[in-house]
This record gives C-alpha cells, structure tokens and sequence, in this order.
C-alpha cells in the first residue's frame, strides 16, 4: 500500500495547546526515581591530629611541597602519598602540605604525581620513596625533617 500526500490525524490539535506530559493514556507519566544516598556505615575516619598537621606544615616551611608558593595557615591540604583508599596512615613520611591547585593535580595526574613522589603505589612503604619538592630536588625522611640529595631530575 502507498502512502501519498500527509498524514491525517484523527483528533485535532487545539489551537495554543501546550504540550503535556500525559502519556497516550492519559496518565501522568511516572515520577523520576529519587537518587538514593549513600548510606553511612558507621566507619567514619577519625580526624587527623592537629599537632601532627601543625608538624607537617612546619616541615614544609609554610611552602606547598610541589610547587613552593606560600600556604595560608588555614587554608593549606594534607595530602596522602600513600592514598587512604590504598591503606595509607597519617605518619610524616606519609604527608605532605600541598596548596589546593597542586592537591587537585596530584589527584587528577596520577602517573606524573606517581613519578614524582606525590603519589606511592599500594605495595610501597612512603618511607622509602622520595619527592620531587618545589621542582628543584628530591627530598626524603620518615621523621618530621626531610634530607634532600641528588638523582637526575624526572622531567623528560
């Protein structure tokens, strides 16, 4: 069978109708299913200790460990090198004070935050892998002072 010419419709259209959201049926349509939230598990982590991130930043000189530019006091991030995810503790070889661009980028390069020390494989002890800090040297110690020495530098 051939169709020629438009198609007619069995029920016009008013002349300003808006569209509804009526099914064919005349029903309403369903309701969006409500996004379900995450439901706590009672394993909340305990907070950091503040003499512990008092430390951190006086290692660090009042400088964010990877790029060098001052840190407010208030607001300056600890990060992981061995991330919390992967079993990391808060220890000072574990730590370091980033601002928050450099936190972002630590998170969201992983492979460069991993060559440079930022970031520790799983199967890694923090202890034992250095950082590249302020672009200029390789830094590393477990205690709340790190020694700084040579090895060539990691930008190709």
């Amino acid at each position: 069978m051939k169709r020629g010419g438009p198609i007619a419709r069995r029920t016009p259209l008013a002349a300003r109708s808006t569209i509804s959201r009526r099914g064919s049926h005349g029903k309403a349509p369903n309701p969006p299913k409500a996004r379900r939230k995450a439901k706590s598990r009672g394993l909340k982590r305990p907070s950091m200790d503040a003499d512990l991130r008092t430390s951190i930043y006086c290692r660090a000189g009042g400088l964010c460990d990877r790029c060098g530019v001052g840190l407010d006091p208030d607001a300056w991030e600890c990060h992981h090198r061995k991330l919390r995810s992967r079993g990391g503790p808060d220890t000072f070889g574990n730590l370091v004070a980033l601002c928050s661009g450099c936190h972002h980028w630590a998170h969201h390069n992983v492979a460069l935050a991993t060559d440079r020390g930022f970031i520790v494989p799983s199967w890694m002890d923090p202890d034992e892998m250095p950082v590249w800090r302020h672009d200029r040297a390789w830094w590393l110690g477990p205690g709340p002072v790190w020694a700084a020495f040579t090895i060539p530098d990691p930008t190709p």
